[in-house]
């Protein structure tokens, strides 16, 4: 192994759990205890796009399939996604948020303004646009690398 080692990972995965316990220290100090940070990015692309099925989330979400259904699963269970059948091909199910879901959409933005706001102090317009890119290669570096497509 190199002496000048690469700590980018040990960095990236540490910093998530930061925001994860942030986040959720967020949610409770609201009241609400049935919601994961995994669950936002679903809670966010359902509201913008109502009747999102599984295949589409997963893309957006950067999820499998059977991850984004069984996280669906409990947030139709607590009450905040809605599932129906598309009129038009029975074989397609897609959500909707609840008026329950619909209710704490300002309580979600405060978070996620406070969250970002505590992950950017300190950081200049164009450090957040670099590391912003940077993350963004890297995770794209990772795609292409299980999937093959390496360049």
């Amino acid at each position: 192994m190199k002496e000048t080692n690469c700590r980018v990972a040990t960095l990236a995965a540490r910093l998530h759990e930061k925001v994860d316990s942030f986040l959720l220290s967020e949610l409770h100090s609201r009241g609400i205890k049935d919601i994961q940070p995994c669950h936002g990015d679903i809670l966010f692309y359902v509201g913008k796009h109502p009747g999102i099925g599984v295949s589409e989330l997963a893309i957006k979400c950067h999820r499998t399939k059977s991850t984004i259904s069984i996280l669906c699963t409990k947030l139709q269970k607590s009450g905040y996604l809605k599932k129906s059948q598309s009129p038009d091909d029975k074989r397609f199910f897609g959500f909707r948020l609840t008026q329950m879901a619909v209710s704490l959409e300002n309580n979600f933005q405060e978070i996620s303004d406070n969250m970002n706001s505590v992950l950017t102090r300190g950081f200049s317009d164009q450090e957040i646009v670099l590391f912003e890119r940077m993350l963004s290669r890297a995770r794209e570096n990772f795609e292409a690398e299980l999937t093959g497509e390496k360049s």
